[in-house]
């Protein structure tokens, strides 16, 4: 060995070179590894620089590992040689090597992600461009005579109820676009719509496919933690004692938890999150076509089968609506079990939106029943001054729902200053609490409707861009990253 060689340090912690090293040392601290770039290094060195503490239990006397732990939830680099950042592949070091390559295919998978719903952007611009038209559209479908018959309507209303999708996907595309069948509309009727709202399930079809997909690693990642919890639970039952007190559920997760060495992917349910949104925002826009069309149609009318029709139409907008309440609460669900608290926070904003588009629709619907005595709605909203205090009960239940999700976002928010207190807030207010006002003008704006002695059908108060597709990052950073 060359006399540089001998002077090279190896040990960064106290800065020994290589001939301080005692070779024959039994300590596995002074045991040398050789990367594939050449350079050498003590495994304590080596050991620091890839943070294995942070993934092994250590004997608090021996400093020996002794057990893996579940490793940090943070995004992680791959740990590189101090000398020359060149890689660290020994296999030592598999558990923390591997979990950060994991972690770059993370954001590989949310950089896709994000480019496939960045594409439709033009697409979306022009149909939320294209809305008035598309109502008058709608407004002037012919009628046609051959919609479900009563017995038949309400089997497909029956049926309806347990078709919104899977627990953890939107709305199916087919719900939108098969309308005989699924909702009881007659065939010419039908194929009006569907001409009127093509690009709109175009583009929805397309977004939903984004919330469905599931990447390959995320697979693996499911499976392996299948496979682990059943065999961890058949070894706590086969050992109680295993359980240290908990449930054998808890015990089995925790231990799962450290051996899988990585925490549930994050990227591609965050995209999934904005991808539900989107579809959400589709919805709403053909909930504001389709409630144009019920406006136009009269509330009365000497063809006898007119109540039914209007009311397969009337239930089409509800269950539009119902839908994106729903997926809502899917998407809630999904922020939930990635801690993406910013997401669960805007989501619980489009819910306040949602409801709201509901409540405007059956409250304008009444407001029309009780202008010409009909009150084959609500019953126990016979006045429009009954109306005007229903509407004010939603908005103060909607105000105490803001509240709420305000303070459990600034709790749940990691904050060690005030300036870091300051920040959260302020994050807040900007894509929270202005969009909740927003909805709560809404709800004044119609207030002073039900209650005045006319009523006309208005455009959809809350539309704007800038909301839906403001700077097209959809919230999220411009470099996807694991953090929230």
């Amino acid at each position: 060995m060359s006399d540089d060689a001998k002077t090279a340090i190896v040990d960064l912690v106290m800065q020994r070179p290589i001939s301080d090293i005692d070779t024959t040392s039994d300590d596995v601290s002074e045991r040398l590894i050789t990367l594939e770039c050449g350079h050498i290094f003590t495994v304590e060195t080596l050991d620091g620089t890839c943070s294995m503490s942070e993934y092994y239990e250590t004997d608090p006397v021996t400093g020996y590992y002794i057990a893996m732990k579940a490793p940090p939830v943070k995004f992680q680099t791959p740990p590189v040689c101090p000398t020359c950042r060149g890689p660290i592949t020994s296999p030592r070091y598999g558990r923390v090597t591997k979990r950060a390559n994991l972690d770059i295919l993370e954001q590989n998978v949310a950089g896709n992600m994000s480019k496939r719903l960045e594409k439709y952007g033009p697409s979306l611009e022009a149909i939320t461009a294209d809305l008035e038209a598309s109502e008058t559209a709608a407004k002037s479908i012919a009628s046609g005579d051959d919609f479900a018959s009563e017995d038949d309507f309400t089997r497909i209303r029956e049926r309806r109820k347990e078709s919104f999708g899977k627990p953890d996907q939107p709305l199916p595309v087919n719900m939108l676009k098969e309308l005989k069948g699924r909702h009881g509309f007659s065939q010419n009727e039908a194929g009006a719509w569907n001409k009127i709202t093509k690009e709109i399930n175009r583009v929805y079809e397309a977004i939903t496919g984004v919330a469905s997909t599931c990447s390959a690693h995320v697979k693996a990642y499911e499976a392996a933690m299948t496979t682990l919890f059943k065999l961890e639970m058949e070894a706590i039952t086969r050992d109680p004692s295993k359980a240290h007190g908990r449930t054998r559920q808890e015990a089995a997760f925790d231990s799962v938890n450290a051996k899988i060495g990585q925490p549930p992917h994050k990227a591609d349910r965050k995209y999934h999150i904005e991808a539900f949104l989107l579809s959400i925002e589709l919805r709403l826009m053909l909930g504001q076509i389709a409630s144009a069309r019920v406006a136009e149609l009269p509330l009365t009318s000497n063809e006898p089968d007119h109540p039914r029709h209007r009311q397969v139409w009337i239930t089409f907008v509800s269950f539009i609506y119902d839908s994106c309440i729903k997926d809502c609460n899917k998407a809630l669900t999904l922020a939930r079990s990635c801690s993406a608290l910013r997401q669960e926070a805007r989501v619980s904003m489009v819910g306040l939106r949602c409801k709201f588009e509901k409540i405007r629709f059956e409250a304008l619907e009444q407001r029309r029943k009780i202008q010409i005595s009909d009150l084959s709605g609500n019953p126990q909203l016979r006045t429009r001054e009954d109306l005007g205090a229903f509407v004010s009960e939603k908005r103060a239940a909607a105000e105490e729902v803001l509240l709420q999700v305000r303070t459990k976002y600034l709790q749940s928010r990691s904050i060690n200053s005030q300036q870091e207190m300051d920040g959260e807030v302020l994050w807040f207010t900007e894509n929270c609490s202005t969009r909740a006002e927003k909805v709560f003008d809404a709800y004044e704006d119609l207030k002073e409707q039900v209650l005045k002695a006319e009523v006309f059908y208005q455009p959809v108060l809350l539309q704007e861009k800038q909301d839906i597709f403001k700077a097209f990052n959809f919230g999220m950073p411009a470099t996807p990253t694991i953090s929230v």
